[in-house]
């Protein structure tokens, strides 16, 4: 199993699990039956101005590239899903409101990282997909 991480985690926890370094993504996604991507600086810290850029470039920059390598993969090797997601910003934030399902979606900075987030990954090309 590969993931293509830009951020180490306890990799001992997993054994098997092979980090791929940015120069191995397109060898890790070719030949996959699926992608999933799980990019981006946690978010328990403190937001500076230049926290709140990596944030986003963390999300936005990984997930493009990885669109970008399976757009431009050979059909016979390219993988078929994609599964992008990010826990953030879909609620918004709130100290005193309680959010479920049926709540609207945010609108404050992790909204607007969630949204770009996903435009990015709506980029994939569906095309020849079979």
């Amino acid at each position: 199993m590969y993931f293509l991480l830009p951020y180490l985690y306890l990799v001992n926890d997993f054994p098997g699990l092979v980090i791929a370094e940015e120069s191995e993504w397109k060898n890790c996604i070719e030949g996959s039956n699926a992608v999933v991507n799980l990019a981006g600086m946690p978010i328990s810290t403190r937001w500076s101005s230049e926290i709140k850029k990596e944030i986003m470039r963390s999300r936005i920059n990984v997930t493009s590239k990885v669109v970008d390598l399976i757009n431009n993969s050979e059909d016979n090797v390219r993988p078929k899903v994609l599964v992008s997601a990010t826990a953030v910003g879909y609620y918004g934030t709130s100290e005193t409101q309680v959010f479920d399902e049926r709540s609207p979606s945010g609108n404050d900075y992790l909204a607007e990282v969630r949204d770009l987030y996903f435009s990015c990954s709506w980029r994939m090309n569906l095309t020849n997909l079979s």
